[in-house]
């Protein structure tokens, strides 16, 4: 029961934002303190990359299922069970001295982060459908480059200051702060507790639903498998021009902190002049042609233009599965959501690799994800187009 009932729809979004943060942290800390790990578990970089795959890869069989978990027990205690586990692992990796265990823990903290992640994705539809949903779900998302972005700043300081394993300890300190916030301040809104009262039926989703959500999960993987190709293959790029590869990465790590400055002023404009499709079809546009022009124009202008026009789709597509779920299928239909994303996501950066491989080009895995953005649009108008009366207002 919450100590506290504010129903506030924008508090509410910054506690779901505040606790969201810390799977972005916890995303990073691998990263951040890889060298010491390297060191101290006598490992090499392909074990370091497992581990930061781990976090991720049980979204691929758990998205849905926690859908259900959360029709079946309530959202914020699945939620609240996520956290607990993003917690318990992450303490596990600050403990362990060898690679299975840190192994071992960091597959707890990514089932923890599936179940967080899938259910307040529908938390946030919950209270704003019919409302600020492009904003608000815009701000939602932000908060993942956040985390990272802080981890960036801290981890590495934490690392050198005391030890790599101070790190998790403060990464599960996170996500324990998450608990307690979620625990206190959150609550559903008061038409999906009429709806969640009773005994609760199964609720299948309609084959429109099934249609319109899968659509919706392919755009948003081909609008994250562009984005993350510009950090993993902009520096090999930049730096096969003549660009010393150490100021490559700090170059193109500036889209990183442009694009949380672009997430949510992209989701406020759509959502003000009511065009979602119109900024998701223009930030494809100009992201694809960026990613073309990046081999051949100046990379400083062409890096600071992805930033400021990469963030600009994103509200406006975490929007649309609520535009055609029912309140009562949300939970379900967000798990098949994510089912979907991860599992088109997680081919395409090694697609772009292979990409490279067969080009020996290092400009090739640019276009590709020039291409991904480009057949977005196409997929756009093929949901818009099939879209019926269950869309929501502003999406």
């Amino acid at each position: 029961m919450e100590l506290f009932v504010l129903s506030d729809r924008w508090f509410i979004l910054s506690v779901i934002f505040l606790a969201r943060i810390s799977m972005g942290y916890q995303f990073q800390s691998i990263g951040s303190v890889s060298p010491s790990l390297i060191k101290d578990f006598a490992i090499e970089y392909a074990a370091i990359g497992t581990l930061i795959g781990l976090q991720s890869l049980p979204g691929l069989f758990l998205s849905l299922p926690s859908g259900i978990l959360g029709n079946r027990f309530g959202d914020k205690r699945v939620v609240l069970w996520g956290l607990v586990l993003m917690t318990v692992g992450t303490v596990l990796v600050g403990i362990s001295h060898s690679f299975s265990v840190a192994a071992t823990g960091r597959l707890i903290s990514g089932i923890g982060t599936i179940l967080m992640n899938v259910l307040m994705t529908k938390m946030v539809a919950d209270w704003f459908a019919g409302k600020e949903i492009i904003t608000a779900m815009a701000i939602f998302v932000n908060s993942w480059p956040v985390g990272i972005g802080l981890a960036l700043v801290t981890q590495p300081a934490i690392n050198s200051t005391l030890n790599w394993a101070a790190v998790f300890h403060i990464s599960a300190a996170a996500s324990a702060a998450g608990f307690v916030l979620m625990a206190i301040f959150y609550h559903a809104p008061a038409e999906v507790k009429q709806i969640g009262t009773g005994p609760k039926p199964k609720v299948p989703l309609l084959g429109r639903e099934i249609y319109l959500v899968t659509l919706a999960a392919i755009i948003w993987a081909f609008y994250n498998g562009a984005y993350i190709i510009v950090p993993t293959f902009g520096p090999p790029l930049l730096s096969s021009m003549g660009m010393i590869f150490a100021d490559a990465a700090v170059l193109v790590s500036f889209n990183n902190w442009l694009i949380i400055g672009s997430v949510p002023l992209g989701g406020w404009m759509a959502q003000k002049f009511r065009r979602p499709n119109t900024f998701m079809t223009l930030g494809f546009i100009l992201f694809g042609s960026a990613m073309l022009l990046l081999p051949f124009g100046s990379a400083i202008p062409l890096i600071i233009s992805m930033g400021i026009i990469g963030g600009i789709p994103a509200g406006s597509i975490m929007a649309m599965p609520a535009a055609v779920l029912r309140p009562e299928s949300r939970a379900i239909g967000m798990g098949l959501f994510w089912t979907i994303y991860y599992g088109v996501y997680a081919s395409l950066p090694a697609l772009a690799g292979l990409a490279l491989d067969f080009t020996k080009s290092t400009a090739s895995p640019l276009f590709f994800g020039a291409g991904l953005l480009f057949v977005a649009i196409i997929l756009l108008i093929w949901f818009r187009s099939i879209q019926m009366p269950l869309r929501v207002k502003g999406a």
